[in-house]
């Protein structure tokens, strides 16, 4: 729990290592420290480090995620968000991948305060779920919610039912 302490270890450790893996992964967690801390553009700042150093797929594909995912609306341009989570749609190695994509255009939707794009983004996210179904659950968990929050009682419970369905 002391996320400040942690990143601060981290990140000297991450510089001065000489594994490639392992200085990764390390920037990595440092991004996600700064994001549990609340920092959006530091966080920000770390996933672009890590993506731009070349990572295995996985890694770089949860990189480019966090990256969208901490954008801090105030101090950059959402629509560079945007056009990088568009493009990772339109890359065929992440066919499999496309509901967290529109999941995080949501998440950015949603800080923007854009609750069309918002729902759009989650409808799609269901829809082109094909292999996560922890994902798809959770988007109908979303709207689930929203709908809830929205006292469109009848939505909310057909969207409870669905999330219930795909939860593994």
């Amino acid at each position: 729990g002391n996320y400040e302490n942690a990143y601060q270890l981290l990140i000297q450790a991450a510089e001065k290592v000489d594994e490639k893996e392992l200085s990764l992964r390390w920037l990595y967690i440092c991004g996600q420290l700064q994001s549990e801390l609340g920092r959006d553009y530091e966080a920000s700042q770390l996933f672009e480090r890590v993506i731009k150093k070349g990572p295995h797929y996985e890694l770089l594909f949860n990189a480019q995620l966090n990256n969208a995912r901490n954008y801090d609306v105030n101090w950059m341009d959402p629509s560079d968000a945007y056009d990088k989570l568009e493009k990772m749609l339109r890359d065929e190695k992440n066919y499999d991948n496309r509901d967290q994509v529109y999941y995080v255009m949501a998440e950015l939707a949603q800080k923007l305060d854009d609750d069309g794009d918002r729902d759009d983004f989650l409808n799609k996210s269901i829809r082109v779920s094909t292999q996560n179904p922890k994902q798809k659950a959770l988007s109908y968990l979303w709207l689930a919610e929203i709908r809830f929050d929205d006292k469109v009682y009848e939505k909310a419970q057909a969207y409870y039912d669905s999330c219930f369905q795909f939860l593994p």
